[in-house]
């Protein structure tokens, strides 16, 4: 939510009445590392688990992966605060969110168990690099593990034609 004052009501119901006490509590966020992975779980129904992270460039890209055996997901809050991407099930192999961060600042990663499910996680984060990729040039790169991602970016021309043509070797 955006900073301001917030108001907290208590009240009887049904004619109940008694002493109570109400206090604020602030959880510390933990952070996480671009470049690393955590391990989580989701203990019960309605959990969350919050994690942070700051970016200092708008246009960062991301890979965030949410791997679990349970039905868990994530969302992920960016600075404004709007929820920028919305990730449903973990389980059963989710692909991996690809993400261009539009704000600099920090983001919340927001893991909760979907319908009534919980259980463990691991959550990374991986700035992806993305290389020019020139007209007329090739370029020689790796798919060095199942899942792995390389990116380039095509310069662009209206109404133009252009082609890819990967070279899958052996």
């Amino acid at each position: 939510p955006d900073g301001g004052t917030y108001v907290a009501v208590a009240r009887a119901f049904a004619g109940s009445t008694g002493d109570y006490e109400m206090r604020l509590d602030r959880p510390a966020t933990p952070s996480l590392e671009i470049h690393s992975s955590t391990e989580g779980s989701i203990e019960d129904r309605g959990d969350l688990t919050v994690f942070s992270f700051t970016t200092i460039s708008p246009g960062t890209r991301l890979r965030i992966d949410l791997a679990s055996e349970d039905r868990l997901g994530f969302d992920l809050i960016d600075p404004g605060p709007t929820f920028a991407v919305v990730v449903e099930d973990a389980a059963g192999g989710q692909e991996p969110a690809l993400l261009t961060l539009r704000r600099e600042g920090e983001y919340h990663v927001v893991v909760s168990g979907r319908g009534s499910s919980n259980g463990e996680f691991t959550l990374t984060l991986t700035e992806l690099n993305v290389d020019d990729l020139p007209a007329g040039e090739a370029i020689e790169a790796s798919i060095l593990f199942a899942g792995d991602i390389d990116i380039f970016e095509l310069p662009g021309t209206a109404c133009a034609a252009a082609t890819l043509a990967p070279d899958a070797g052996d």
